[in-house]
């Protein structure tokens, strides 16, 4: 569809400019959760070193960004939080190897529709996924996180935290990780998106914020 290709025509763009891009299509089938996912196995599959451990044709610069960003998920997370991942991420074993021995056996398939519940368990999803994103956005890459077809999303609960949250994020020992930002791009249909439909309230929530603009 033409938001659809307007939309890739900026993926494209910032691809080549040197940014990092997490991009999520929701689903009319799907939850926003496993899209949301899909998204970041999406990023990690495309700088993951290939099954001969090597970078091939991959932007040098970029590919040390990317192993930083692998480096502060690895000194935030113990093993049990890279697995509890891996069950919905699978390409973070091509980073971290050493979780597909960890997990061994126990299986990682599990239904999508366990991780929507309200409980511990969302609230759990949620920190691990802020800090994927937090890692991605520490290392002084400009970020494009991209949502296609929100309409069928129904609800976009984090995303303004995940901006906010980025934004107050203190300055590391890389200031220049300081002064580059995120830019969060959607589409949408109009005719099947209400006023009050939580996607609007998220949209006119960020706008607001002075963390955003």
């Amino acid at each position: 569809s033409g938001k659809s290709s307007l939309l890739q025509s900026l993926i494209h763009t910032c691809n080549q400019e040197g940014w990092f891009i997490v991009s999520c299509k929701f689903e009319k089938l799907g939850t926003p959760i496993k899209a949301i996912a899909k998204g970041f196995d999406d990023f990690f599959g495309n700088w993951a070193p290939d099954d001969n451990g090597a970078y091939s044709a991959l932007d040098p610069a970029m590919v040390e960004s990317f192993r930083q960003v692998c480096r502060t998920i690895s000194y935030t997370l113990d093993e049990e939080g890279l697995c509890e991942l891996y069950e919905i991420i699978p390409n973070l074993v091509r980073v971290f190897p050493e979780i597909a021995t960890a997990t061994k056996g126990q299986g990682r398939d599990k239904e999508y529709s366990s991780i929507d519940i309200v409980g511990s368990v969302t609230k759990r999803r949620s920190y691990l996924f802020h800090v994927l994103f937090k890692a991605i956005c520490s290392v002084g890459r400009p970020v494009l996180v991209a949502h296609d077809d929100m309409h069928w999303a129904h609800s976009m609960e984090g995303l303004k935290e995940f901006i906010v949250d980025y934004v107050n994020l203190p300055c590391s020992a890389n200031k220049e990780a300081c002064h580059h930002g995120v830019m969060v791009v959607g589409t949408f249909r109009s005719n099947e998106v209400g006023e009050n439909e939580g996607i609007i309230k998220t949209i006119a929530s960020i706008e607001q914020s002075k963390s955003a603009r």
